[in-house]
């Protein structure tokens, strides 16, 4: 049923305004909040250690790739947001406050919010989103979250569309190489189908075809996208 090369379209959001309703990476968790504490809480202790050395390499391994930083007038990428935090004078002490845990709509995926100081000059009521990968948990995202959410046409997008499709690409070639279906559920939102040219695949069929893919994807070669704004379409194919 497969052949060598797929073709595929890919319909994602390239990047949006922070949004609790946006399903694109995964399915609905029912885990409770207290479960999360230890995680958030070794989360932010991690986070505030590797501040605190002003290293990028190190502050670098605490985010996703496609991290981005939600603000009222302009948002950051990972490469943007690691430089400023590494900036930051060293006298100046960055503290980061628990003050509450949520859950999130993505299994696995955990939203807390927390006071963050000394990375402005006034502290910061930040909402966080961490997800797991490769064992460890990493910021998929940040956001101040009494900024009033700007509608699609307002949002300056910092990286081109061909930079979010590798990154993208990237981390979906890591998730389905390793096999995990969870990891794999991530990347897919819940109504998702593959339509193929004798049939189409609702997202728990897809995710079974990519567990046995043998040998293991290696590239997406992108064809042509299709920028519409908040919506990217990618034609690619799987070698």
């Amino acid at each position: 049923m497969w052949l060598t090369t797929l073709w595929i379209l890919f319909s994602f959001l390239g990047a949006s305004a922070a949004n609790d309703g946006i399903l694109q990476r995964g399915i609905i968790s029912n885990s409770s909040s207290n479960s999360h504490e230890p995680i958030v809480k070794m989360f932010i202790k991690n986070m505030t250690d590797s501040i605190a050395t002003r290293q990028p390499n190190s502050i670098s391994a605490l985010f996703d790739e496609g991290f981005f930083f939600y603000v009222c007038k302009r948002s950051f990428n990972k490469t943007q947001f690691v430089k400023m935090l590494s900036e930051v004078p060293k006298k100046t002490p960055v503290t980061i406050t628990l003050k509450s845990i949520g859950d999130y709509p993505i299994v696995n995926y955990v939203k807390f919010f927390a006071t963050v100081t000394g990375v402005a000059p006034v502290p910061l009521e930040v909402r966080f989103i961490i997800s797991p990968f490769e064992n460890q948990h990493t910021l998929s995202e940040a956001s101040l979250p009494w900024c009033r959410l700007r509608p699609y046409d307002d949002f300056v997008r910092e990286e081109s569309p061909e930079v979010i499709y590798q990154k993208f690409m990237k981390r979906m070639i890591k998730t389905i190489n390793s096999k995990d279906k969870v990891l794999i559920s991530g990347l897919f939102e819940p109504d998702f189908t593959f339509s193929g040219c004798e049939e189409d695949y609702d997202k728990k069929e897809y995710i079974s075809v990519l567990e046995e893919l043998s040998p293991s994807v290696t590239n997406f070669s992108l064809v042509t996208y299709v920028d519409k704004g908040p919506l990217i379409q990618y034609f690619a194919s799987i070698e």
